[in-house]
């Protein structure tokens, strides 16, 4: 018997991170919830968590102009990966992996225009990619 190959696993949305599994109530969030696996791997598990995420993302939209990275799907970290300009391997660079190449890259942006690009914060402090 082989073993599972948790990295594709993980890309198809069907475990929690490489070698965990969902749990009972993450699974259920993801497949019958129809959750997306982004906000399930946070610990968003219930329709009542999902939609207030939702609304605070929207808020967040309206306010600063973009969806902080925290919330994209893969398929908008690739984009956004692309358009830095990044290279990275599809398979095996998980969300999380992307999403530090993305900040590390912005904040590379940042310093060399002198510009606020939304990388760090202006005092250098890292921007909170989190919507409480």
């Amino acid at each position: 018997m082989s073993t599972p190959n948790w990295a594709n696993l993980y890309y198809q949305g069907r475990c929690k991170a490489v070698g965990v599994p969902w749990n009972e109530e993450e699974a259920n969030a993801v497949f019958q919830l129809k959750i997306p696996v982004e906000y399930v791997r946070m610990g968003i598990v219930t329709k009542k968590q999902y939609d207030e995420q939702l609304q605070a993302v929207e808020e967040y939209v309206k306010k600063h102009g973009e969806k902080p990275l925290k919330f994209m799907k893969r398929e908008e970290l690739v984009q956004v990966g692309k358009a830095y300009g990044l290279e990275f391997n599809l398979v095996h660079t998980t969300d999380e992996t992307l999403r530090e190449l993305i900040t590390l890259k912005r904040d590379k942006v940042e310093t060399a225009s002198g510009e606020f690009l939304g990388g760090t914060a202006k005092k250098g402090r890292p921007r909170k990619d989190i919507i409480s």
